[in-house]
């Protein structure tokens, strides 16, 4: 085991676009298709293997005789005679489109994190059936005034919320569950021990596994009730006054 290749299939060489003989008698570390920067670990592995390490399965980035950059996952094994280790099998996977979708993923993630924070109503994903906090935003966390550990820790709705409330909230939620939204008034029970009136659109949404989440979009109602408060305030004065005028 010295590191040179003794052979390869045709799998390898239509995925490489090298020729047989362009691979065969050479140094891993010489066939042109492993990015230089990537060499120390390469043969950091190569060693570890030479002890009888065996590596896990590892992505790597590789180059076609063309130039073209792709990326592969690799599967390495021993080959053995007479339960000697004589050499070593590389079974190498083409994952460039797995990775596209995963970079694709990740930059419409980053995107939709980057709105969802930016609004001022509150946010929050959850698992009806265990109360786990599963997505929430920055909105969320300022006016509840947990940190994202605590959210993380907490179960929802029971965390946050009255025995009152809870108790009609268990019927918005079937009502989500069955119909696909519903909507609701409940105040939020801040860390500090205020009640902030909230009203509350739940949304059922289905978890990678096809499990019942539910998302709930909240806004703040202080601002509304100071001003019904104020209204209703007025009305009790006017009818006050046009009872004392009567």
């Amino acid at each position: 085991m010295n590191g040179r290749v003794t052979s390869v299939n045709q799998a390898f060489l239509n995925l490489t676009g090298f020729s047989e003989d362009e691979i065969v008698g050479k140094h891993f570390t010489k066939l042109g298709t492993l990015r230089t920067k990537d060499m120390p670990k390469y043969i950091k592995i190569f060693t570890g293997f030479l002890r009888g390490k065996l590596p896990p399965p590892f992505e790597f980035v590789y180059y076609r005789k063309d130039g073209t950059q792709r990326y592969g996952e690799a599967h390495l094994r021993y080959i053995k005679k007479d339960q000697k280790n004589i050499g070593i099998q590389a079974i190498l996977l083409d994952i460039t489109e797995r990775k596209k979708a995963e970079d694709n993923f990740r930059s419409q993630k980053y995107f939709i994190d980057n709105v969802i924070n930016e609004i001022d109503d509150t946010f929050f994903i959850f698992d009806p059936e265990t109360g786990k906090a599963i997505q929430w935003n920055t909105a969320f966390k300022k006016i509840s005034g947990y940190n994202n550990k605590e959210i993380r820790s907490l179960k929802a709705p029971t965390s946050y919320y009255s025995e009152e409330d809870l108790k009609r909230s268990k019927e918005t939620i079937k009502k989500i569950i069955m119909n696909g939204r519903d909507r609701l008034e409940m105040s939020l029970m801040t860390k500090d021990g205020k009640c902030i009136p909230f009203e509350y659109v739940g949304v059922l949404v289905k978890s990678p596994k096809g499990k019942n989440w539910i998302c709930a979009i909240g806004r703040n109602l202080s601002d509304r009730k100071k001003v019904d408060n104020a209204l209703i305030a007025l009305l009790i004065t006017w009818l006050w006054l046009m009872k004392s005028w009567m």
